[in-house]
């Protein structure tokens, strides 16, 4: 049987960031909430409504979608992974630039930081914790932060790119 301290509390869980946990494993996938009874707004992304958000002459979706359009998926390595077992055995990774998509929204007139996709953590300095007993619980860490993707909105939204790109094309 594995030490309680191995396994994470729902608060610890609550306050998970993107450096904390590095990888986990589930026997199934994570289940995200999408009952409608816990929603607001709820709009069709490519039909958006100009009067619910709006930048400049176009709708804020259309101009979301079109900075959207301006992302390239990549395949790159961890740096940790290069450094852990050398260029030749990191495995590689795909999908896309948190700071690229920043770049690409604020081209566009857009506030990143207001969509749920994109996550933003900073964090402070801290000594190491130790418990009662002398134990160390918490190693130091120095000041930081640290750009993040939702792949699981983000390739919804890559859908919708597609999908008007289609209708376009079908007009």
């Amino acid at each position: 049987m594995r030490p309680q301290s191995e396994f994470l509390t729902l608060s610890q869980m609550q306050k998970c960031t993107c450096d904390f946990l590095h990888s986990a494993f589930t026997q199934v996938e994570f289940t995200v909430t999408s009952d409608e009874r816990h929603k607001t707004g709820i709009t069709p992304i490519i039909q958006s409504d100009e009067r619910l958000m709006s930048v400049d002459s176009k709708t804020e979706m259309d101009a979301l979608l079109d900075a959207w359009g301006e992302v390239e998926f990549t395949l790159y390595h961890y740096t940790s992974s290069v450094e852990e077992k050398g260029a030749g055995r990191a495995r590689w990774h795909f999908g896309v630039v948190a700071q690229r998509v920043v770049e690409a929204l604020t081209r566009h007139g857009l506030q990143w930081g207001k969509y749920a996709f994109i996550c933003y953590d900073e964090w402070g300095a801290r000594d190491n914790q130790y418990d009662d007993n002398g134990n160390l619980i918490e190693p130091a860490r120095e000041a930081g932060n640290k750009y993040g993707i939702r792949y699981e909105e983000a390739l919804v939204f890559e859908a919708s790119y597609i999908s008007r790109k289609l209708r376009q094309s079908e007009k």
